[in-house]
Formats: C-alpha cells, sequence, structure tokens
C-alpha cells in the first residue's frame, strides 16, 4: 500500500468571468496529502509488486519539484506567474500507533518521521523559491499524526502541526513564504475571487467503499456551518481517501 504524494497543480486565471490573456497573472495551487512519512513496505511483503521507503519518499519530493517546475514553465507561456500557494491536507506522518502493529510498518520512530519530513519540505520550498516570488501555505492536520487514541486528545495536539510549525520557523528567514495554519480543524484559502476550504476528510464515512455521499454530506454541513458566518467557499478540498479525484457540486 505505497503512500503516493498527492499534487494536483491547477492555474487560476485572475478573475473566474475573465478570458486568461497574456497580462492577466496567475497562481499556481498545489494539494499535498497523504504523505505519511516513515511508512515502510518492502517488496517481500507485497510478493514483489511494490515498495514504499524513506529513500522512495525523498525521491517522491525530488520528483514534485521536478512536475511544479514543468507545469508552471508551460503556464508561463499563456500567462506570468508569480505565487504558488500549498495546501498541506494533512497526514504528514505516519505516526506510530493508529492501528495494531503499525510498529512493524515504519522505518522511523515518530520523532524521526517529524524532523525528517520537515527537512524535505524545508528543501522543497526553498527550491520552489527559484521558481516564484511568492510562496503561501495553508495547513490542516490529519489522523495519522495524532497523539494519544482518538478523542483522547484536542485535533490540534498532533504531529502534523509539529512539522508545520517548525517548517514555519525555520524558514521564518524568507519573508516570502507565508503561513496560514492555527487550531481550527479547516482552513479558507481566498486566490483571487475564489476560495478554497481544507480539512483532512477523516470524519466522512464511506458506503460500499465509495465515499461520494459522506463527501456531498460533509460539504453540505461545512457549507451550512460556514453560513452562519457569513463565509462561503467554491472550493472543498480533502485528503485521507488516498486517491486523487473531482467530485463536481451544485454551483
Amino acid at each position: 500500500r505505497a503512500r503516493p504524494l498527492l499534487t494536483t497543480p491547477l492555474a487560476l486565471a485572475k478573475s473566474p468571468s475573465q478570458a486568461v490573456t497574456p497580462s492577466q497573472e496567475q497562481t499556481i495551487v498545489l494539494e499535498l496529502s497523504d504523505i505519511q512519512a516513515g511508512t515502510l513496505i518492502t517488496k517481500e511483503s507485497t510478493g514483489g509488486l511494490n515498495e514504499f521507503n524513506w529513500e522512495i519518499l525523498c525521491e517522491y519530493f525530488d520528483n514534485l519539484f521536478i512536475g511544479v517546475q514543468e507545469v508552471t514553465q508551460a503556464l508561463q507561456h499563456s500567462a506570468p506567474i508569480k505565487r504558488l500557494h500549498v495546501h498541506v491536507l494533512g497526514d504528514i506522518v505516519e505516526g506510530s500507533q493508529i492501528f495494531p502493529g503499525q510498529e512493524q510498518h515504519i522505518c522511523k520512530d515518530l520523532f524521526h518521521q517529524a524532523m525528517g519530513v520537515t527537512q524535505l519540505i524545508e528543501d522543497f520550498l526553498i527550491k520552489c523559491l527559484t521558481l516564484f516570488a511568492e510562496i503561501h501555505i495553508t495547513a490542516v492536520c490529519g489522523n495519522h499524526g495524532r497523539v494519544g487514541k482518538k478523542g483522547e486528545n484536542p485535533h490540534w495536539v498532533n504531529w502534523d502541526r509539529i512539522v508545520y510549525e517548525f517548517a514555519k520557523r525555520e524558514l521564518s528567514n524568507y519573508p516570502n513564504i507565508t503561513w496560514k495554519m492555527d487550531d481550527s480543524w479547516w482552513q479558507i484559502d481566498t486566490i483571487y475571487s475564489y476560495k478554497f476550504y481544507l480539512t483532512h476528510g477523516d470524519d466522512i464515512r464511506c458506503w460500499a467503499v465509495i465515499p461520494y455521499y459522506g463527501v456531498d454530506r460533509s460539504a453540505q454541513r461545512e457549507t451550512e456551518l460556514l453560513r452562519m458566518a457569513n463565509e462561503w467557499y467554491d472550493y472543498f478540498m480533502i485528503g485521507h481517501l488516498h486517491t486523487p479525484s473531482i467530485i463536481p457540486g451544485v454551483a
């Protein structure tokens, strides 16, 4: 069960009502979720079908930068691109006691998972500064970084949050890298006139292994909650499910 990085670079026009012209600036949006750093999958355990370890994770980050670079260079032919928005949707670490026997399926303890992936994220963002004048990160926590059993501690008592805070402090000398995160389980990132609602999604139920109805119900619930605060969103972004997909909603 390899854990691929979820990466979806998108180009957004300056206004949803305008066609893109060479003079209109665009912004790249990168969805980053369920890295689960520290996962160990051996070829022997899968009959040679798959494997995952720390070395492969490092290669993923190298390939991630190459992918962002290629997409950005291709899109720059149609419009200037100066900003990268990174949506970090949680499960950045694998954890160690999320399910029985997990200790047999990790290559690093939780402390070294956090320290190692923090360095990978820092290096990735610094390299991205060669492509973008500004980088903005919006982050939420997942369930694999939680401390204790589910419900024992507040959701922000989480190793994902520690990774974000360490990376933020280590990169504090880069004023063009900004962060948005707090104790909430959700965040909204606004890009031009678009609003992205971010949450991990571990509370979404599946029926017959299909999450569609769970996603739909969760989106409706959050829409109603936000409406009471005179808030709204255009895109509902979740991780957790490990399958890249786009579900159309009611406009």
